[in-house]
């Protein structure tokens, strides 16, 4: 990775391509919502810089950039925890501990909220982070 806009594009992309694509889930990226779904699941997603760390190495610097990616996912009511759970664990099958295109990803939390509207509402939260190395 090069910079944090990479870092960023390719964790949505990472999600788009493997948790909604194979959950057939609607996605609203960075709270710009459009028309939600009257009886399917979906979710908002957005990502947002936590720290960045430097360090000197000889005449270059490596820099780490950390993330959180955060998922709101919505079911309708009568779906409930079933296909929250079943969201959440595709989540963290594809963006827990392990390395991919360049991003670290660690932990992923899990919280349910319950029931808002007529919606069943989780939030899952991914750690990640990227490193690049700049020329001194």
């Amino acid at each position: 990775m090069t910079s944090w806009s990479e870092a960023d594009a390719a964790v949505r992309t990472r999600f788009q391509e493997e948790v909604a694509a194979e959950q057939g889930l609607v996605v609203f990226y960075d709270n710009v919502r459009g028309t939600v779904p009257a009886n399917a699941a979906w979710c908002d997603f957005v990502i947002r810089p936590v720290a960045s760390e430097r360090k000197e190495l000889g005449r270059s610097l490596a820099v780490r950039d950390r993330g959180l990616a955060i998922a709101y996912r919505y079911v309708p009511v009568g779906e409930g925890t079933q296909r929250v759970t079943q969201l959440a664990e595709a989540i963290e099958e594809a963006m827990s501990h392990r390395l991919v295109g360049g991003i670290t990803y660690q932990d992923v939390r899990r919280e349910v909220r319950g029931v808002e509207d007529g919606w069943f509402r989780a939030i899952v939260e991914i750690s990640f982070y990227s490193e690049r190395i700049k020329a001194a």
